[in-house]
Order: C-alpha cells, then sequence, then structure tokens
C-alpha cells in the first residue's frame, strides 16, 4: 500500500506514500530517474512521485495489477496482470502505446537499442518496437516466464518455469542455445564477462559459462593457384562479442579424408588464423569447430570450398 524512501546513511525514513486503494499492494520494483519515482501497484495504477519530498506527481488508472516496471529515454514500461506491456510518457503519464501479450506479465520489461523484451505467464518471450509498440518477434518456451530477460552484445537471456535458461538472438528471436536446471528459474540472469549467473529453484545458483552463439571460416581466397598462400580465419562470438581463450578446430576433407589442420587457441579478437599453400591442383573443403563447455554441444561454421587451379 505505501511506497517508502529511506536515509541511505541512517535508514530514517524521509518520506511515505500511501496508493489510492486500501487493498492494494507494491510487487512493483520502483524505478528512479531524473529525481523521480516511478511505480506500480495492484491497486491497478501507475504512480509518478517526487524522489525528494514523495509528492505525487501524476498517476495512470491500467484497471490491472501493475507487477513490473522500467524507465528509460523519457518513457516508463510496464507489465500487467490485465495481459498487457504498456508505455506511458515519464513527464505526464499519457499512454503512448499497449501491447496484449495474451499472459499475465510478471517480468520486468529490458528496454535496448529500441527495442522491448519480455516475458509473460503463457511463456512467451516478446521483443517490442519501444516507439510503435509493435511486435518484432515473439519466442515460446515451455512454461511460464516470471524471469526479467538481460540483454547483453545481441543476446536475450532469460529463465522459465521449464526450469531451463534461454539464449535468443536479439534481432530474430532465434534460440542459440538453453540449458536444463534443477527447477523453475524466477530469477533475471546476469552476464557478466560472458558467464551467465543464475538461481533456481533447485535451491542452487549456477555460473553458465562464456558460450559461443556461432563461429565462423573465412578464407583470403577461394580459388588459389598452386603454390599461392591461403589464409583462414576462424572467429567464434557470444552475440557480437569475441571469444577468447577457447580452442578451435579447423579441419578439412580431401578426397572423403578427413585431415585437422590447426588447433589453437582464440586470440582477444575470438579468432585464429592458418596459412597454407596447395602443391596441386583440385578441391578441398574446409570447416572449423569449438568443442564447446562439456554441457554444450559442439558448434560448427559454414562450410568454404577452395578450388586450386
Amino acid at each position: 500500500m505505501n511506497v517508502y524512501a529511506l536515509n541511505a546513511t541512517t535508514g530514517k525514513l524521509k518520506w511515505s506514500f500511501t496508493t489510492g486503494s486500501p487493498t492494494g499492494f507494491i510487487q512493483c520494483s520502483p524505478a528512479v530517474v531524473n529525481g523521480d519515482v516511478y511505480t506500480g501497484s495492484t491497486d491497478g495504477d501507475v504512480y509518478a512521485l517526487s524522489a525528494t519530498t514523495g509528492v505525487k506527481l501524476w498517476e495512470h488508472e491500467i484497471g490491472g495489477a501493475v507487477l513490473s516496471s522500467a524507465v528509460t529515454k523519457g518513457v516508463v514500461y510496464f507489465g500487467c496482470m490485465d495481459e498487457k506491456v504498456y508505455a506511458l510518457n515519464a513527464a505526464t503519464g499519457v499512454k503512448l502505446w499497449e501491447f496484449n501479450t495474451n499472459g499475465w506479465v510478471y517480468s520486468s520489461p529490458a528496454v535496448v537499442n529500441g527495442v522491448v523484451y519480455v516475458g509473460c505467464a503463457v511463456g512467451k518471450v516478446y521483443a517490442i518496437n519501444a516507439t510503435t509498440g509493435t511486435k518484432l518477434w515473439n519466442y515460446n518456451t515451455e512454461s511460464s516466464i516470471r524471469s526479467s530477460p538481460a540483454v547483453v552484445n545481441g543476446v536475450v537471456y532469460v529463465g522459465s518455469t521449464d526450469h531451463k535458461v534461454y539464449a535468443l538472438n536479439a534481432a530474430t528471436g532465434a534460440k542459440l542455445w538453453k540449458y536444463t536446471t534443477g527447477s523453475y528459474v524466477d530469477s533475471s540472469p546476469a552476464v557478466v564477462n560472458g558467464v551467465v549467473y543464475v538461481g533456481s529453484w533447485d535451491g542452487n545458483v549456477y555460473a553458465i559459462g562464456a558460450t559461443p552463439t556461432h563461429i565462423t571460416l573465412a578464407a583470403s581466397t577461394t580459388t588459389p593457384a598452386v603454390n599461392q598462400a591461403v589464409t583462414f580465419t576462424a572467429t567464434l562470438k557470444n552475440g557480437t562479442a569475441p571469444l577468447s581463450a577457447k580452442s578451435v578446430t579447423i579441419y578439412h576433407y580431401l578426397n572423403g579424408v578427413r585431415y585437422t589442420d590447426s588447433t589453437k587457441t582464440t586470440n582477444a579478437n575470438g579468432q585464429i588464423t592458418l596459412t597454407q599453400k596447395f602443391g596441386s591442383s583440385g578441391q578441398r573443403t574446409y570447416y572449423a569447430t569449438f568443442a564447446g563447455d562439456t554441457w554444450y554441444k559442439a558448434s560448427t561454421s559454414a562450410v568454404v570450398t577452395i578450388r586450386v587451379h
């Protein structure tokens, strides 16, 4: 029912604000931006308060319990039990748009590069245009989502009550990988230096290693002459971030036989290189692989075909 402001040093009460309904309570975490406090209540309203005095600046009535919020670039985004995500003008409380999720929204929106990422109770993760409220994509997990997404280097990380943590391509919603814990994953992932940290209802906290989302292989030329040097470059990334200190192998096939050309550790750019010359004409097929951590399947690049003439 109340929002409280405490002195950070002493813990002494500075002010309190009572919401409009005696039966409402505040489950939404307050956001403090530019001297104002934004929060929602189960009484179905969103409030903007002065962070200094606790005086109400505006109130916007929704009608369904407000469970989550985020504020960025002058807009308040929040999820609601009326199965919608809303965007309000942070200065006035005027509604900019609403988006129907078809499920309660416990998840706090993450707003990155003009896109709102949020999960809902029907197990969907949505990417919504932050300006227009238009859906860009959605991904279906196997159960309800209460976890708030974390978006880092072009990857969306989110937990689900299906016991899994998901990594999704932020631009397309394509699944990059999933990891299964022992129970529900309600907590919000934290991502630091390529490692995903998350808690589960099985009583464990997990650190999920820096995981490749893709590996590429390029050649300086695909049609070399005999004895011409060709440089192959394999690049390992997590989203847009390079993965260093990982073992990558380049192979090739010739006449149906596989040969191992080079196994090296990736540099700071997430790359290894290999330079070869060919003593005779013919065709060879190259690719690169990353074996991965024990819980992650091998990642393989697209094939590069070399035709020596």
